[in-house]
């Protein structure tokens, strides 16, 4: 109508949740593999363009043995053992930034420079073994990375115990 402003149009996007299959795999070591790296990084997609500086196994993502106190990124991967079947919630807490993948899927977009902040996301998981990958920088000042789930029967987050990650 003339005189009037129009309202705003709002838009919802519904996806059909579709349960990610397990991977065939044979989880005998505990454990997640590591590769370190040394650069200026904006982005989590820059980090593998730098020079690869350290590689190795680690029980859990932890940025406590960088090089460095600056200016470094690091790439966990493995596969985790999924208790049960259902939407699992993932958190990230990074300063800087960290972006996590299961099954090659972006589960959780915590990326670019900033201090300590949280993201989350959801992913449907049967019951089994499950790829992923966290990418975490460190730009400037103040270092943080954390990683927990919430599984489909809890009412809260926990740190994702060691035991049910695997070097793939």
């Amino acid at each position: 109508k003339e005189g009037y402003i129009p309202s705003r149009t709002f838009v919802i996007q519904a996806t059909k949740v579709v349960m990610a299959k397990g991977v065939n795999a044979q989880a005998k070591e505990n454990g997640m593999n590591y590769s370190y790296y040394e650069g200026y990084y904006q982005r989590v997609d820059e980090i593998e363009k730098s020079e690869l500086k350290e590689k190795g196994i680690m029980p859990e993502p932890s940025i406590d043995n960088a090089r460095q106190k600056d200016h470094f990124g690091y790439i966990f991967s493995g596969i985790m053992h999924v208790p049960e079947s259902g939407v699992y919630e993932f958190m990230t807490r990074s300063d800087d930034g960290s972006v996590l993948y299961v099954n090659d899927t972006k589960v959780v977009d915590n990326d670019g420079s900033h201090a300590a902040i949280i993201a989350t996301g959801r992913i449907a998981l049967s019951k089994g073994y499950h790829t992923y990958k966290l990418f975490y920088f460190e730009d400037y000042e103040g270092e943080h990375l954390s990683w927990l789930w919430k599984k489909p029967s809890a009412e809260e987050y926990e740190t994702i115990p060691v035991e049910n990650l695997f070097i793939n």
